[in-house]
């Protein structure tokens, strides 16, 4: 089929579309902070979604092991934390911007560079959330909703570009 980069692989969304795309013949990069080891033969890369070094050293090393770009991008990493607004401390909402919404940027853009570079195109999904047009009184998370709005917009932005 291809070549496709799955984030957030380790659980969740992120490793039921890692698993459904290996299943339909993909060859997949799963990238998580939660993996163990780093395996690049597993198709497996530990990395920390919300740091640009992390990000550069993972992206050549799946550029460099598949002798070229990826063919799609599924960015499913994300952190949901909730509590009230005035329980959120300067550090949870910096972190949680930073895997969300930085950590957004930084894959979206390492994925394009290697498809501009290898002049072949793709796909990128950014997963973003509900959460974006509605607040939530039973499980209020002003962090999640805030970073997921800017993911949502950040799309639109790439989608012109």
């Amino acid at each position: 089929m291809g070549r496709i980069v799955v984030t957030g692989a380790a659980s969740g969304i992120g490793a039921a579309v890692a698993d459904r795309a290996e299943a339909d013949g993909w060859d997949v990069a799963r990238l998580d902070r939660e993996f163990a080891d780093i395996d690049g033969r597993q198709g497996r890369y530990r990395v920390d979604i919300g740091e640009s070094d992390s990000i550069s050293t993972v992206f050549a090393a799946i550029g460099s092991q598949w002798g070229g770009a990826p063919d799609a991008l599924v960015h499913a990493a994300g952190i949901y934390r909730v509590r009230p607004s005035t329980d959120v401390d300067a550090a949870t909402w910096d972190a949680t911007l930073s895997i969300n919404a930085r950590g957004s940027f930084l894959v979206a853009r390492a994925v394009a560079e290697l498809m501009i570079g290898a002049g072949t195109g793709g796909s990128l999904v950014l997963l973003s959330s509900v959460a974006t047009l509605r607040g939530d009184a039973f499980e209020p998370s002003a962090a999640y909703s805030a970073s997921k709005g800017a993911v949502s917009a950040l799309v639109r932005q790439l989608a012109v570009e």
